[in-house]
């Protein structure tokens, strides 16, 4: 919070969903004496955007990328496929546990090279791994769902801003209902 981007999520949905922390957000952000300002919040979807859009490729094209996630298997080969195929220079893991990462402590010595760029997928266990991060002095941000749609690309329907616009077929978009699927004809390439 002090050293990096935040990307909270403070939208309002048409179900509640997070809106509940919100008084708790706001009296950590006072009580560390954290004002949010265009230098260090962006909106939360924005990341989504991000690792999803037209962006990620000039993102990660010819970088060193870091995936630290707990995906081993087929779905550890789906992500790393994913992200070859938008030109990164490599991909190298390093691995922490699917429930406990709050408590794992990383081995930046394991490295086989430093990295330019860090993808975090850890959940609550972030807040901790991004500060051991911090000696590899490269962006890091946490991918969050981004991992689910490279691994799986039907995922991608599941979330706001999980599709690129180059695919965009309003019929898909399963998240809204369908008196909004209606309000969003002629939106989107295949329009």
């Amino acid at each position: 919070a002090r050293s990096g981007i935040l990307g909270l999520h403070l939208s309002y949905g048409k179900t509640p969903f997070q809106e509940q922390y919100f008084p708790a957000i706001s009296r950590w952000l006072a009580d560390q004496s954290i004002s949010l300002t265009l230098d260090n919040y962006v909106p939360f979807y924005f990341v989504y955007a991000l690792l999803r859009g037209a962006a990620f490729p000039r993102l990660v094209s010819g970088r060193r990328v870091l995936i630290v996630h707990s995906a081993d298997g087929g779905k550890r080969e789906a992500i790393t496929a994913a992200i070859l195929a938008v030109n990164a220079r490599s991909v190298e893991w390093l691995p922490i546990s699917a429930t406990r990462s709050f408590a794992d402590r990383l081995d930046l010595g394991r490295l086989r090279e430093p990295p330019d760029l860090c993808l975090l997928g850890a959940g609550i266990g972030k807040a901790r791994l991004f500060s051991q991060l911090a000696p590899l002095g490269v962006p890091c941000i946490d991918a969050g769902f981004a991992f689910e749609s490279w691994a799986d690309p039907d995922k991608q329907w599941d979330r706001p801003y999980m599709t690129p616009d180059s695919l965009l077929d309003v019929s898909r978009i399963r998240f809204l209902a369908a008196e909004d699927r209606a309000t969003l004809k002629g939106v989107g390439p295949q329009a």
